[in-house]
């Protein structure tokens, strides 16, 4: 029993570090094959290669639900009607998001997107009131500085290349400070809410694509016949959906330790692989200096992630059971979501503010059951109080 038991606790190990390898390779190579897309091959057609990526992900998950590989529910229009504004926002953060890359060098871009984070605790203060810990906001503040240092100094600044960035922060922001609320009412998994944000967006962005002149102009697009373009554009248009998928298993089978290492490891890679692969980044000392100091936050809100959170922040006076949208008890007390199950959240949320636009900010993916339970950290973590009790 015990020999069986040591094997299946080494199988588990041995798959949590393969997802986790696959998410941080997928992560890190839909960024670049994005921004091959878009820059190298100066596709700039954000819009068609969003509804090529939506096609992938359905024709993928019919595949992978027929092989019994992933289950998700069947379409109900009365919950697509109330998840439709969420599922729109998402289809807005990820357009836009690719139009900020196409003009942003990679790593500029993902110094901007480290900012998401205050976006997310400026939502969270305003719908309920949350305050995050001195320890976390400081940290913040270093991701905002080193990008306000490293934009002082970009070679290549353009104001409206970094209003795509922030208005991709912003979607970012609602998507995430949104989706706890919305999948526990309609309880919709993973996997169904990654079906509602594809199938019901897919036909206005197809419309929306038609409409602007974006399908026509690709017809005429001059690489279109070269086998070069096709391959980077094939690996940027599937990868979307790996990289859902591979967070999914690696959120399910790691602790967030795991997933933030690699979550910092795999942003170290891209940029230094943006730096040798891409042209549009003009180095300059302050400039590169800001990006370091972005990165030295963005590891140190990794750390101030995997501190234990308290049991429950104060609700606001006049809001009845009115908490911080991230504030499930570690013991499983909201509802039927237990620790294991939250697991993933927040890695997944951190994932999105570090720059991966093509990951849901899913706040209760379902897990296995076979993994070990942790303290959960949040976006907002330990010292979280609501506006009231800072005022008292």
């Amino acid at each position: 029993m015990a020999g069986a038991s040591a094997k299946r606790s080494q199988d588990l190990c041995s798959a949590g570090l393969f997802w986790a390898l696959v998410y941080g390779v997928a992560s890190m190579a839909i960024t670049l094959f994005n921004k091959a897309v878009l820059t190298e091959y100066e596709f700039q057609f954000p819009q068609v290669l969003t509804v090529c990526q939506g096609a992938f992900t359905i024709v993928a998950m019919f595949l992978l639900r027929a092989a019994g590989v992933i289950t998700f529910g069947d379409l109900n229009w009365k919950v697509a009607r109330q998840v439709a504004p969420l599922s729109l926002v998402f289809i807005f953060y990820v357009v836009v998001s690719l139009a900020a890359l196409g003009r942003v060098n990679v790593p500029m871009f993902t110094a901007l997107r480290r900012t998401t984070l205050l976006f997310v605790m400026a939502l969270e203060y305003f719908s309920s009131g949350t305050v995050p810990s001195r320890w976390t906001m400081a940290a913040a503040g270093v991701m905002m500085v080193g990008a306000m240092i490293a934009a002082a100094k970009d070679l290549t600044y353009d104001p409206v290349s970094y209003g795509f960035v922030f208005l991709t922060n912003l979607g970012t922001a609602l998507y995430t400070v949104n989706i706890a609320s919305v999948k526990r009412e309609h309880k919709l998994d993973i996997f169904t809410m990654l079906w509602y944000n594809n199938l019901m967006t897919m036909p206005a962005l197809a419309i929306l694509a038609w409409w602007s002149g974006e399908m026509e102009a690709v017809m005429n697009f001059p690489h279109m016949a070269d086998t070069g373009f096709l391959t980077v554009f094939f690996f940027s248009a599937t990868l979307a959906f790996f990289l859902n998928y591979s967070t999914y298993q690696s959120t399910s089978l790691n602790s967030p330790t795991t997933q933030s290492v690699i979550g910092q490891l795999k942003n170290f890679v891209a940029f230094v692989l943006s730096l040798v692969l891409f042209s549009d980044y003009k180095f300059h000392v302050v400039n590169f200096g800001g990006l370091l100091i972005g990165f030295a936050g963005g590891v140190w809100y990794s750390v101030m992630q995997m501190q234990p959170s308290p049991k429950k922040a104060p609700a606001l006076p006049g809001k009845a059971g009115a908490t911080a949208v991230r504030d499930v008890t570690a013991s499983g007390e909201d509802g039927d979501n237990t620790d294991d199950e939250n697991r993933g959240a927040d890695a997944t949320e951190h994932s999105m503010s570090e720059g991966d636009d093509h990951v849901l900010g899913h706040s209760h993916l379902a897990t296995d059951g076979n993994t070990e339970t942790s303290a959960r950290p949040r976006l907002l973590d330990s010292g979280a109080s609501s506006r009231a009790s800072s005022t008292a």
